[in-house]
């Protein structure tokens, strides 16, 4: 079964309707159908947390709805208090001037040698020619198996 990293920006077009959030719900599909396997930094937990807490089209109790359902689909989620992993992130950040947080997917996707979605077009043009990413309008998501 192939890995896959996504970032926040993918995951959250599951639960609040926007642009390719078609293409997003089909590659959780695949997921939940056991057809790939998504790992996340654990971070992802609090940006999309905030995200749903503070975006003014989903109420309070649909983020809370949203929010939970997200915790039990049981993706993998990856703990960054490695050494090595934070000093990776640090570099990539700094190299590519991205966030700290955008580069813990990078090195995520890295260490396990896999591909890196995002639906984020600025991230998508600071990194695509040093690493495995793809922009999620640009993924047909059954060319993931």
């Amino acid at each position: 079964m192939k890995r896959v990293v996504l970032d926040a920006s993918v995951i959250l077009k599951w639960f609040i309707e926007e642009e390719d959030s078609d293409r997003a719900i089909k590659i959780r599909d695949l997921y939940v159908q056991r057809k790939i396997w998504l790992s996340l930094p654990v971070l992802v937990l609090f940006e999309l947390g905030n995200t749903l807490l503070k975006h003014p089209s989903i109420t309070l109790e649909d983020s809370e709805t949203a929010f939970q359902a997200l915790l039990d689909l049981g993706m993998e989620l990856r703990s960054f208090v490695e050494v090595e992993l934070l000093k990776s992130a640090f570099k990539i950040s700094r190299e590519f001037d991205i966030t700290f947080y955008d580069a813990a997917y990078v090195v995520l996707s890295k260490l396990y040698g896999t591909k890196f979605i995002t639906a984020d077009r600025r991230l998508y043009d600071k990194i695509k020619d040093a690493f495995d990413v793809l922009l999620l309008r640009n993924v047909e998501p059954e060319s993931l198996l």
